[in-house]
């Protein structure tokens, strides 16, 4: 109802109306730049402090949540303190009252003038009139003097208007001097980078993975995974990026999850070169979560370490064709050592099992290196094969590397890619197949990888795996594979049952055996007389029939081969030498021959080989004869010790006025060390003589078989040597030494008891007794052969003396001669 006032109080309200919403309108922009200005502070304030602490952007949910929320708080603050006042309608009494609250000198008549022009029903004639008409005037008058200005508090508006002024200076100021941080700001929180942070860091670090073995540099995949092999040592290498502030150092930050739960840990890593750090964490097991801190710089992401097994062979078998002429079964032989022994010329196939798909593995050795791999990635179902071969030199300096057509490689390594087969040959003649490959490949000849691969023996193999995760095996798996030559047979023979001087119808008995790796394909007789004439060969009587050990045996009653020296027609005087061929079945590199021990005979009269035999008997005799003594020796100990114990029994009753007691004991210690002597000592006496009785039955033995082999035999000797001597003395080792032995055993156990032995010494003297006659016996038929032995030595003695003496005579003759002619 400004219309019914006063002109003058109508425009002084109006302007009192103006100058409300111009405040409002300024305090209110202020205040919503303050607020604006106070939220770019607390955000880049809150940004710089979480980089600082973490080196990584805010969280963009953080990021839109505060610039949602700033948004919200500003459009608050535009709503309430700017749109609600500004649009508020101002009423001429509340701007009557806001005056007069102001003036006191208005004294409410400006308040009454409004109510006058705002109400009808005020009687306005009369004095009430015209006293309502002076108190308007009077308000005018006094409205018209006054400065509205002061109606308002200029200290808030000012205070927001400074405020703003300061906020906006110092963004304004804050984007001058530093327009990277306004703009990174900006990325932030209207734009809402992720990685906002990254074009303004200082440092910035890569991380890679050193692969063992080898020192393979390993990336992280896109999604930060890599995967690590159980139990390996995790070296992370660090580079600073050229261009980029190297800090001074660089943190690894390691989390670990293992059965035990979650263990974390902090490293400084160790500086190598101008911008490296390296650190290793030995043995993993456990999967691990990396962040790397250095300078401004950390990765935003855990970079994750997963575990996987390693590639590893489970297991790994030769498939073999041995020659033929082995004679072996061709059986998959299991590899469990580090060395595998194969015939020489064994073709065999290398069949190696993985625990895991491959996507290469490479065979080593000296002279070649194969490998067979993807040529993708293994994740790449399509991948194509791709295989090489490397040639070294004869010198080991030089290389030829050539690739081969891939359906070679996928022979090599098919189907799910966790078998190798590799097809190989040990041989003697595998340097001069390689040979032959390098020559080719050195007048530039195509070269193809032959089948079998020629292995030379006893070089090690060496299989590197390499799984589809990018992981080798920490060693190489290494088997040698010994090639085994087919040695020449073994011979090993003797003379059994004659001497080196025989007879010249004598045969000569050959025991022993014939050994080879693979089989004897033929043995037979080798001999040569006085060593110039042309040898000659003579067939066993039961030749070899391809046995790996082959024993002389001319029948099975028979345990030797014999040689038949009659056909030879030699004579007396003549020098023979015997020995024993063998040859086996190697068609390869065979065969091999090989000769046993060269036998030397002299041949003799049937007289002078009797006569060595006589003196083989005599001497046997006389030792035989010594044994007898002993044992009676033994015989007359016993005796003499029973009665040293008797008259320690007489002792033990002598009452002490008849001897004194200290002589007694002394003279029964005495006795008793007396009698234990004896005990050992014939123990001990008839266990020599049991022995060299037993060498002397084994001499007479070979005497009788010396006879039969010479053909010296006759049916009265041969009754004489098995009935008279040899019978009887292996009655004495068999039965007599054994009781012998028993009974003295027993006279020293008594002892131990300190038992009566007088019983058990009796016995022992029987049995010795008994034992004296039969040795007695057997002399009697040793010295029956005295008197015609020694007629035929002083025959063949006469015989010397005659040979001598016209040996002399003829030497006299031919010295008169010679006087006779230089006279």
């Amino acid at each position: 109802m400004d219309r019914d006032l006063r002109p003058e109080i109508a425009a002084a309200l109006e302007t009192l109306r103006r100058r409300i919403r111009r405040y409002v309108l300024i305090e209110g922009i202020a205040a919503i730049l303050a607020l604006l200005g106070g939220l770019f502070w607390l955000s880049l304030t809150a940004d710089m402090l979480w980089f600082q602490l973490s080196k990584l952007e805010l969280p963009l949910w953080f990021r839109w949540g505060f610039t949602t929320l700033a948004g919200g708080v500003c459009g608050a603050a535009l709503t309430t303190w700017l749109l609600f006042r500004w649009l508020r309608s101002f009423r001429a009494r509340a701007l009557a009252l806001v005056l007069e609250r102001r003036f006191p000198e208005l004294d409410d008549r400006l308040v009454t003038a409004v109510e006058l022009a705002e109400s009808s029903r005020i009687e306005r004639s009369g004095l009430a009139g015209a006293m309502l008409e002076r108190t308007v005037a009077e308000a005018a008058q006094t409205l018209a003097r006054l400065d509205l200005r002061e109606v308002f508090d200029p200290r808030p508006l000012r205070r927001a208007v400074l405020a703003a002024a300061v906020l906006l200076t110092s963004i304004l100021g804050f984007g001058v001097a530093n327009a990277e941080a306004l703009r990174r700001w900006f990325d932030a929180y209207v734009v809402g980078r992720e990685n906002y942070w990254d074009p303004y860091r200082q440092s910035e670090l890569s991380v890679q993975i050193i692969a063992q073995p080898g020192d393979r540099l390993r990336e992280f995949d896109a999604e930060g995974r890599y995967k690590h092999p159980r139990g390996g040592d995790l070296t992370v290498l660090v580079t600073v990026r050229p261009g980029k502030r190297v800090p001074e150092t660089v943190t690894l930050r390691h989390r670990s999850h293992g059965p035990t739960g979650t263990t974390r840990g902090a490293v400084s890593m160790s500086r190598i070169g101008e911008r490296q750090f390296r650190h290793t964490i030995a043995r993993v097991v456990d999967p691990h979560e990396l962040w790397i801190v250095g300078g401004d710089f950390t990765n935003r992401t855990p970079l994750r370490v997963e575990i996987v097994p390693p590639p590893k062979i489970d297991r790994m078998e030769l498939d073999p064709r041995y020659p033929p002429y082995t004679g072996l079964e061709n059986r998959p032989l299991l590899v469990q050592g580090a060395r595998v022994s194969l015939p020489m010329e064994t073709q065999f196939v290398l069949r190696a099992r993985a625990n895991k798909p491959l996507s290469s593995v490479q065979l080593r050795s000296e002279r070649f290196h194969l490998e067979a791999a993807l040529a993708r990635a293994p994740t790449d179902s399509s991948a194509a094969m791709e295989c090489r071969l490397t040639l070294t030199g004869p010198q080991g300096t030089e290389t030829r590397r050539f690739d081969l057509p891939p359906q070679i490689a996928e022979r090599l390594l098919p189907g799910d890619r966790r078998t190798f087969l590799f097809p190989l040959h040990v041989s003697a003649s595998a340097e001069q197949g390689l040979q032959s490959l390098w020559e080719a490949a050195e007048e530039g000849r195509e070269v193809k990888l032959p089948t079998p691969f020629p292995l030379p023996p006893d070089q090690p193999l060496q299989l590197y795996l390499q799984d589809e995760d990018d992981i080798l095996s920490f060693d190489p798996v290494t088997v040698t594979i010994n090639g085994v030559p087919d040695l020449p047979p073994v011979v090993d023979v003797r003379l059994k049952g004659i001497g080196n001087r025989i007879t010249r119808l004598a045969t000569i008995p050959l025991a022993g055996r014939i050994t080879d790796d693979y089989g004897v394909a033929a043995a037979w007789f080798v001999s040569q007389v006085n060593g110039v004439e042309e040898p000659r060969t003579a067939p066993l009587a039961r030749p070899p029939q391809g046995e790996r050990e082959f024993e002389l045996r001319r029948t099975p009653q028979e345990p030797v081969e014999r040689f038949d020296v009659t056909p030879l027609q030699l004579e007396p005087g003549r020098q023979l030498t015997l020995a024993l061929h063998a040859r086996d079945a190697d068609d390869l590199n065979g065969p091999h021959e090989a000769a046993g021990s060269v036998f030397g005979f002299e041949i003799v009269t049937d007289e002078a080989l009797l006569g060595d035999l006589y003196d083989k008997e005599m001497n046997l005799r006389l030792r035989f004869e010594h044994i007898r003594e002993e044992v009676e020796a033994v015989r007359t100990d016993l005796l003499l010790h029973r009665g040293r114990y008797t008259e320690g029994e007489r002792l033990k009753g002598l009452r002490p006025e008849e001897r004194p007691a200290v002589e007694v004991a002394e003279e029964l210690r005495q006795i008793g060390i007396a009698v234990q002597a004896c005990a050992d000592r014939s123990l001990h006496l008839i266990r020599k003589n049991h022995a060299e009785t037993r060498e002397v039955e084994a001499r007479f033995r070979d005497i009788r078989e010396e006879l039969v082999n010479n053909r010296l035999d006759t049916q009265a000797a041969l009754a004489r040597l098995d009935e008279g001597i040899i019978s009887p003395l292996s009655d004495l080792n068999q039965t007599g030494y054994p009781s012998a032995d028993e009974m003295i055993g027993l006279f020293a156990l008594t002892l131990e008891r300190q038992q009566d032995p007088t019983a058990v010494i009796d016995d022992a003297v029987g049995i010795l007794d008994r034992m004296i006659a039969q040795m007695d016996r057997i002399l009697e038929q040793m010295r029956q052969r005295k008197g015609f032995h020694e007629v035929i030595q002083e025959l063949q003695a006469l015989l010397e003396r005659q040979r001598a003496l016209l040996e002399a005579t003829e030497r006299e003759r031919q010295r008169s001669v010679i006087e006779d002619l230089f006279r």
